[in-house]
């Protein structure tokens, strides 16, 4: 009796232990072949998810590009590796921001971001002048990523035009922790941005984020959209607006000093489905941006009316569907059309 019942214990536990074995088998299979499809038919990431704490300060969930691969250098979305040096018949433009400027949801859909868009519309223009757009953007950067991308790497491009859109990302670093420090490490040395490597202890989050597959599918943004512990929109912005203001302005004069065009976007989003973001709080951080400009360090782009807030033209609250994207190129290219490119003088 006392046998029959140790047979169905053991063969219960066999069973058990099959299923998850199973299970695990299962997700293991699935991540390999995510793995497999985003590095071959996405966009080229590693098959392993690299440290992006690539300098003593970016600590985030995406690299900033270039993309350094054999010495040579891959803006986002480019098959073709970028040379330091151009032309003199060519007017090199690099877009730097945060998701909104990667457009990495609307290229999986068609290809295109709207550097790429507005390379095309530039150089249907016949002018004589060859015309590339780089995309710098990367997701989940900040005009603190930013600085330092642009004085220790991208400088070395010689850029002739540089178009800056920051916002969300910014304005979120207020909501963590405490509250917003100077670095922003408040927000991007938790657990949810620093790579596992540079972690004292592995937490739930960082782990769902080394997941291709569930990161493809934006279980871990969801994850920090959602979760009230980690952000509380109720704290007050006052001191991350004196910081961003703070920032946009070190940016202003970098490029005044090395001779390079800046044109500043203010961000475009709905006005519904707000799931965390204040409306004050968001047009709070594009004043900030109007306000740099205004002060002549700059030249401006009002995209936060001049897109309008049509919901066809945004996927979620302020990334943008490729209908989006072609418009934002757009008027980008109308801006540039009308205040001139060739001068290159602030």
């Amino acid at each position: 009796m006392r046998s029959a019942w140790i047979v169905k214990i053991f063969g219960a536990l066999l069973t058990s232990t099959g299923v998850i074995l199973s299970f695990i088998v299962v997700l293991a299979v699935a991540e390999v072949g995510a793995r497999v499809y985003i590095h071959y038919f996405v966009d080229g990431k590693s098959f392993f998810r690299t440290n992006p704490f690539i300098t003593p300060w970016i600590t985030t969930s995406d690299y900033p590009p270039p993309r350094y691969v054999d010495g040579k250098a891959y803006f986002r979305h480019r098959s073709t590796p970028t040379p330091m040096t151009k032309t003199k018949d060519t007017v090199r433009i690099i877009t730097m921001g945060g998701s909104t400027t990667a457009n990495q949801r609307a290229f999986r859909q068609t290809g295109k971001d709207y550097a790429l868009s507005l390379e095309s519309i530039l150089n249907n223009k016949n002018d004589g002048i060859s015309y590339e757009v780089l995309n710098a953007g990367a997701d989940a950067y900040t005009s603190a990523h930013s600085i330092v991308n642009l004085f220790f790497r991208l400088l070395e491009y010689r850029p002739d035009i540089i178009l800056l859109m920051h916002n969300t990302n910014d304005l979120t670093v207020n909501y963590v922790g405490d509250g917003a420090i100077s670095d922003y490490g408040n927000k991007y040395l938790s657990s949810a941005y620093l790579a596992l490597p540079l972690q004292a202890t592995s937490s739930i989050l960082g782990l769902v984020n080394q997941s291709r597959l569930l990161t493809y599918f934006n279980l871990p943004g969801a994850i920090r959209a959602y979760n009230a512990n980690f952000m509380d929109p109720t704290k007050d912005i006052s001191l991350g607006l004196e910081y961003f203001r703070r920032n946009i302005e070190l940016i202003t004069d970098i490029c005044k000093r090395n001779g390079i065009k800046l044109v500043l976007i203010t961000q475009p989003r709905k006005l519904t489905d707000l799931s965390f973001l204040g409306q004050e709080h968001f047009k709070a951080y594009n004043d900030v941006t109007r306000q740099v400009a205004g002060n002549g360090k700059a030249q401006i782009i009002d995209m936060f009316n001049l897109l309008g807030h049509d919901p066809s033209l945004f996927d979620g609250e302020f990334h943008f569907t490729p209908a989006g994207i072609n418009k934002f190129a757009e008027h980008i290219a109308d801006h540039l059309n009308k205040t001139g490119t060739g001068g290159l003088s602030q």
